[in-house]
Protein backbone atom coordinates (compact mmCIF):
# COMPACT_ATOMS: atom_id res chain seq x y z
CA UNK A 1 0.00 0.00 0.00
CA UNK A 2 2.92 2.36 0.54
CA UNK A 3 3.76 2.35 -3.17
CA UNK A 4 0.14 2.93 -4.15
CA UNK A 5 -0.15 5.91 -1.82
CA UNK A 6 3.07 7.57 -3.01
CA UNK A 7 2.53 10.94 -4.77
CA UNK A 8 2.88 10.60 -8.53
CA UNK A 9 2.05 6.89 -8.58
CA UNK A 10 1.83 5.21 -11.09
CA UNK A 11 3.54 7.74 -13.37
CA UNK A 12 6.87 7.59 -11.53
CA UNK A 13 7.34 3.88 -12.27
CA UNK A 14 7.58 4.70 -15.99
CA UNK A 15 4.61 2.86 -17.49
CA UNK A 16 3.03 5.97 -18.99
CA UNK A 17 5.39 6.30 -21.95
CA UNK A 18 5.33 2.60 -22.79
CA UNK A 19 1.56 2.25 -23.10
CA UNK A 20 -0.36 3.57 -26.09
CA UNK A 21 -3.88 4.50 -25.06
CA UNK A 22 -5.75 3.93 -21.84
CA UNK A 23 -4.37 1.71 -19.11
CA UNK A 24 -5.58 0.60 -15.74
CA UNK A 25 -3.58 -0.82 -12.89
CA UNK A 26 -4.91 -3.56 -10.64
CA UNK A 27 -3.35 -4.23 -7.26
CA UNK A 28 -3.54 -7.89 -6.29
CA UNK A 29 -2.90 -9.52 -2.94
CA UNK A 30 -1.65 -12.96 -4.03
CA UNK A 31 -2.13 -15.95 -1.74
CA UNK A 32 1.24 -17.47 -2.67
CA UNK A 33 4.64 -16.35 -3.88
CA UNK A 34 4.27 -15.40 -7.55
CA UNK A 35 7.89 -14.73 -8.47
CA UNK A 36 8.54 -18.15 -10.04
CA UNK A 37 5.47 -17.81 -12.27
CA UNK A 38 6.68 -14.40 -13.43
CA UNK A 39 10.18 -15.72 -14.11
CA UNK A 40 8.93 -18.56 -16.36
CA UNK A 41 9.40 -18.34 -20.15
CA UNK A 42 5.59 -18.05 -20.42
CA UNK A 43 3.39 -16.51 -17.74
CA UNK A 44 -0.33 -17.06 -18.06
CA UNK A 45 -2.45 -14.34 -16.48
CA UNK A 46 -6.17 -14.86 -16.05
CA UNK A 47 -8.78 -12.43 -14.81
CA UNK A 48 -11.60 -14.26 -13.03
CA UNK A 49 -14.73 -12.32 -12.13
CA UNK A 50 -16.97 -13.90 -9.48
CA UNK A 51 -20.59 -14.14 -10.50
CA UNK A 52 -23.23 -12.14 -8.61
CA UNK A 53 -24.27 -13.88 -5.40
CA UNK A 54 -20.95 -15.74 -5.04
CA UNK A 55 -18.04 -14.89 -2.79
CA UNK A 56 -14.30 -15.40 -2.73
CA UNK A 57 -14.85 -18.27 -0.31
CA UNK A 58 -16.88 -20.04 -3.03
CA UNK A 59 -13.85 -19.80 -5.30
CA UNK A 60 -11.21 -20.96 -2.80
CA UNK A 61 -11.72 -24.73 -3.05
CA UNK A 62 -11.94 -24.93 -6.87
CA UNK A 63 -8.90 -22.67 -7.28
CA UNK A 64 -6.89 -24.66 -4.74
CA UNK A 65 -7.76 -27.92 -6.54
CA UNK A 66 -6.85 -26.42 -9.90
CA UNK A 67 -3.60 -24.96 -8.54
CA UNK A 68 -2.55 -28.35 -7.16
CA UNK A 69 -2.99 -29.89 -10.62
CA UNK A 70 -1.15 -27.04 -12.33
CA UNK A 71 1.69 -27.23 -9.83
CA UNK A 72 2.16 -30.92 -10.66
CA UNK A 73 2.08 -30.22 -14.40
CA UNK A 74 4.46 -27.27 -14.16
CA UNK A 75 6.45 -27.93 -10.99
CA UNK A 76 9.48 -25.97 -12.19
CA UNK A 77 7.45 -22.74 -12.03
CA UNK A 78 5.12 -23.62 -9.15
CA UNK A 79 3.22 -22.46 -7.30
CA UNK A 80 0.30 -21.16 -9.30
CA UNK A 81 -0.82 -18.04 -7.45
CA UNK A 82 -4.06 -16.11 -7.29
CA UNK A 83 -5.49 -13.20 -5.41
CA UNK A 84 -8.24 -10.65 -5.20
CA UNK A 85 -7.77 -7.11 -6.45
CA UNK A 86 -7.86 -4.21 -4.03
CA UNK A 87 -10.11 -2.43 -6.53
CA UNK A 88 -12.89 -5.06 -6.61
CA UNK A 89 -13.71 -7.96 -4.31
CA UNK A 90 -15.19 -9.76 -7.34
CA UNK A 91 -12.01 -9.71 -9.46
CA UNK A 92 -9.30 -12.33 -9.01
CA UNK A 93 -6.10 -12.70 -10.99
CA UNK A 94 -4.21 -15.94 -11.39
CA UNK A 95 -0.57 -16.34 -12.43
CA UNK A 96 0.80 -19.60 -13.81
CA UNK A 97 4.32 -20.17 -15.07
CA UNK A 98 4.90 -22.51 -18.03
CA UNK A 99 7.89 -23.77 -19.99
CA UNK A 100 6.11 -22.94 -23.26
CA UNK A 101 2.71 -22.00 -24.69
CA UNK A 102 2.38 -25.48 -26.15
CA UNK A 103 2.89 -27.10 -22.74
CA UNK A 104 0.22 -24.88 -21.18
CA UNK A 105 -2.28 -25.76 -23.92
CA UNK A 106 -1.69 -29.47 -23.46
CA UNK A 107 -1.69 -29.64 -19.68
CA UNK A 108 -4.57 -27.43 -18.55
CA UNK A 109 -8.33 -27.48 -18.97
CA UNK A 110 -9.64 -24.36 -17.23
CA UNK A 111 -13.24 -25.55 -17.51
CA UNK A 112 -12.64 -27.12 -14.08
CA UNK A 113 -13.02 -23.77 -12.37
CA UNK A 114 -16.12 -22.61 -14.19
CA UNK A 115 -18.41 -24.68 -12.00
CA UNK A 116 -18.52 -25.52 -8.33
CA UNK A 117 -17.54 -29.19 -8.07
CA UNK A 118 -20.31 -30.00 -5.60
CA UNK A 119 -23.30 -28.07 -6.94
CA UNK A 120 -22.53 -27.30 -10.56
CA UNK A 121 -23.24 -23.59 -9.91
CA UNK A 122 -21.38 -21.15 -12.12
CA UNK A 123 -18.78 -19.34 -10.00
CA UNK A 124 -16.92 -17.07 -12.36
CA UNK A 125 -16.69 -15.57 -15.78
CA UNK A 126 -13.31 -15.43 -17.47
CA UNK A 127 -11.85 -12.89 -19.87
Amino acid sequence: MVLINRPGYPEFIGFGSSIDGEASIKHVEFCKDFERALSAPVTEILLLTIEEGKTGEDLDRPLQTLAEGIDKASSKYAPAAWGVTLESSREYYTLVGWESVKVSEIKVNFDLILVDFASGDRLISML
